[in-house]
């Protein structure tokens, strides 16, 4: 989008009527605004998507896996803006990735539990791992998988593990129980 310059000559143009310079001065002064607003949604957008990006350098070493909890509002304090136009500047818009293109939405995942440093994606990643490498006839409890987790810096409840088990479509450790 850009002013026509002939408009912008004939806003200014004396010969024309002061009626026909006063429109075409107010569509001028309207094209100004979009035009300046689209560069502040801009500017925005890639300060918060930068932002993000920063906090989250150990996704470009393991992709979605190794993303940490975040919150807008730690991008939001960061950047000086209210914490709606950072939720707005990142709806609906993605980022090309070395591991595809990825919503920015998805930059700011939850944490696996209060006050843990691990995402919830993190945490899921995991209990699929322990459950693909245990052993079938002896499978991990959700308190096992608790006490492994631990192991790893993840401090969750073992009620979170079922949540997170039967979200990945894992079945309880009895269900899971194979018999030699």
């Amino acid at each position: 989008m850009r002013i026509d310059a002939r408009v912008a000559e004939l806003a200014a143009d004396p010969a024309q009527t002061p009626e026909v310079r006063k429109r075409l001065r107010a569509s001028v002064r309207e094209v100004e605004w979009i035009l300046e607003s689209i560069e502040r949604r801009d500017a925005t957008l890639l300060r918060v998507a930068s932002a993000a990006l920063a906090h989250q350098p150990r996704f470009f070493d393991r992709g979605p896996a190794g993303l940490e909890p975040l919150t807008m509002t730690e991008i939001a304090d960061e950047l000086g803006m209210h914490v709606s136009t950072v939720s707005r500047a990142v709806a609906g818009k993605s980022v090309q990735t070395p591991f595809g293109v990825v919503p920015l939405r998805d930059l700011f995942p939850q944490p696996a539990s209060e006050g843990a440093r691990a995402s919830r994606g993190e945490a899921c990643d995991l209990v699929r791992e322990l459950v693909a490498a245990e052993d079938p006839a002896s499978p991990l409890s959700d308190e096992e998988l608790v006490l492994a987790l631990g192991r790893r810096g993840i401090s969750v409840a073992r009620r979170t593990v079922a949540k997170h088990r039967e979200a990945l479509g894992i079945p309880s450790s009895y269900r899971r129980r194979r018999h030699v």
